[in-house]
């Protein structure tokens, strides 16, 4: 716990520091998801000598104000983060909008008003990007694949190309569920975001993990070495409580995966559930047996063209599923290509909006 501690403090101070520009995001050191899309989003700075510090969305106000900000993906486009950033950067100009979900049923005029006037605005997605523009009554909306598509390119490039470790990496999560009081239970928010779910949702957490058993102890009985990668505190906290899964496969959880990426690249399987953990498949060019928990996974894995069928949902595991329907492989020429074209495209946005600092 002192290391952990240790660790968060560092990294703190690596945060903390003024510069020209922000790149704010939920970066509150929880889910080593979003610090990949702010570390994607120094990455793209750097490629033009310019530093970025990465700077909590929630908080925005308390950190260091700089000349502009640069919303770096995630879904980050709610009412309470849209409030920080207008009351800390008023001048709409100055901001820019990076691979971004925007999630709420409907906005205040005010803030409908400051987003007409941020000059890019880019989602993660078509049907993201459709909805923002219909919101906004703009059509210059981009729309592009997630920023986890451009992290460290160079490892991908190295590493994917290399024979393949017989090792199924492992990432579950507590699927639209909280631990309270030492039991499981679910996040009362969901009861509007997904009642689709909520009303099925601790059968569906059940069915969850009965699925996981069985595809984890098929790859054991074939002689794989299970390794359990968290990307957030909660997802090692239920990883190390499942009898299916050792403590000792479980590895502690990261603020940074750079830290886990070349074990992930390198393995023959990757069973995902988090957005990123399904996006460092894709890209590994490993055999990947993704759980779409979430709409923006079923998006993701869409946009690789994959059909609805070639992957299993939280309303899938409420009919009996066959876990050897979901184990998946995808071309490699087609993430390469998409790796290029969404590095260019990102490129060329930030270009554009470095001009007047």
């Amino acid at each position: 716990m002192k290391l952990e501690i240790l660790h968060r403090l560092r990294w703190l101070k690596q945060m903390i520091y003024t510069s020209e520009i922000s790149v704010a995001g939920g970066y509150h050191l929880g889910n080593a998801g979003d610090i990949l899309m702010g570390k994607s989003v120094q990455q793209l700075l750097e490629k033009f000598n310019r530093k970025g510090s990465l700077q909590t969305l929630y908080n925005l106000s308390k950190w260091p104000k700089a000349k502009k900000v640069i919303l770096g993906g995630g879904a980050i486009g709610y009412i309470k983060p849209l409030e920080q950033l207008i009351n800390c950067y008023p001048n709409p100009s100055n901001v820019l909008v990076l691979g971004v979900d925007f999630n709420e049923a409907t906005y205040p005029e005010h803030i409908i008003n400051y987003l007409k006037k941020i000059p890019i605005l880019v989602t993660r997605s078509k049907a993201n990007g459709q909805y923002l523009a219909s919101t906004l009554n703009r059509i210059d909306i981009v729309h592009l694949p997630d920023l986890g598509f451009i992290w460290h390119n160079e490892i991908f490039h190295r590493i994917r190309v290399k024979p393949k470790v017989k090792r199924l990496i492992v990432n579950l999560m507590p699927i639209y569920m909280e631990k309270l009081n030492g039991s499981y239970k679910p996040i009362e928010q969901y009861r509007k975001e997904r009642p689709d779910i909520y009303s099925n949702i601790e059968e569906i957490f059940k069915n969850y993990l009965t699925w996981a058993e069985t595809i984890i102890n098929e790859h054991r009985k074939n002689g794989f070495i299970i390794i359990a990668i968290p990307f957030t505190p909660a997802d090692e906290e239920l990883m190390r409580c499942l009898p299916f899964i050792n403590k000792t496969e479980v590895l502690p959880y990261k603020t940074d995966l750079l830290n886990y990426l070349d074990l992930m690249i390198s393995s023959e399987t990757i069973l995902s559930t988090r957005f990123h953990a399904t996006v460092i498949g894709l890209r590994s060019f490993s055999k990947l047996i993704p759980f779409a928990y979430a709409r923006k996974n079923e998006e993701l894995l869409l946009s690789t063209g994959m059909s609805a069928e070639q992957f299993i949902t939280p309303i899938k595991l409420l009919d009996p599923y066959n876990s050897h329907e979901n184990l998946n492989t995808f071309d490699p020429i087609q993430i390469s290509q998409l790796e290029i074209e969404t590095l260019d495209s990102y490129y060329a946005i930030v270009e554009k909006f470095l001009k007047n600092l």
